[in-house]
């Protein structure tokens, strides 16, 4: 089995990766346990550039192919925000200051955004998945965090933490099978 790095040191998302790529290809994705690299995010609304600058610059320091990830909440009733920010906004006000943001929209439908990002310091290739929901004012669920609590998929019923982990993976999927489908070809 081939090795590719994939840029995170968290195991739930190189885990739930593997599942997904491992069914396409005979590649394993492996993190960077005990490399931690401080990578500065680049300040743009474009997820896509914050995904390609992400994955550039891991490369520049490790010097091998590898995937990078970028992950955004955008909410329609705040005009996209918080987006490609989403991680700063958590961390600063929490979800329950991103909720008493939400409680007062009229549109609280929402997406959730997922851009991969490949280079091997030449080819540079993205892949994205996008979830839809509405945003409730109330925390749902124990199978996730901050806004998988009070994010509802409306043809589930639920929020993301009320979901199986199997449900979470199928919700995000697409984007990591276009990776592997595409790499399988380019490999």
């Amino acid at each position: 089995m081939k090795e590719l790095t994939y840029a995170t040191t968290n195991q739930y998302k190189l885990s739930t990766a593997n599942a997904i790529v491992q069914k396409y290809t005979d590649i394993m994705l492996v993190g960077l346990s005990g490399e931690i690299i401080d990578i500065p995010e680049i300040q743009t609304d474009s997820q896509e550039e914050v995904a390609i600058e992400k994955a550039r610059r891991y490369y520049d320091v490790i010097k091998r192919p590898l995937i990078a990830m970028d992950y955004g909440l955008f909410i329609e009733g705040l005009k996209g925000f918080p987006g490609v920010y989403t991680k700063y906004v958590l961390e600063t006000i929490g979800i329950d200051g991103l909720i008493r943001l939400v409680e007062p929209l009229e549109n609280r439908a929402a997406y959730t955004m997922r851009t991969i990002a490949y280079t091997d310091g030449t080819t540079v290739k993205t892949f994205s998945s996008r979830v839809d929901g509405i945003m409730q004012t109330q925390k749902r669920g124990t199978n996730g965090r901050d806004h998988d609590l009070v994010l509802l998929i409306p043809e589930k019923g639920k929020t993301i933490a009320e979901l199986t982990n199997d449900e979470k993976a199928d919700l995000t999927s697409s984007a990591w099978k276009a990776f592997a489908e595409w790499i399988r070809k380019h490999q």
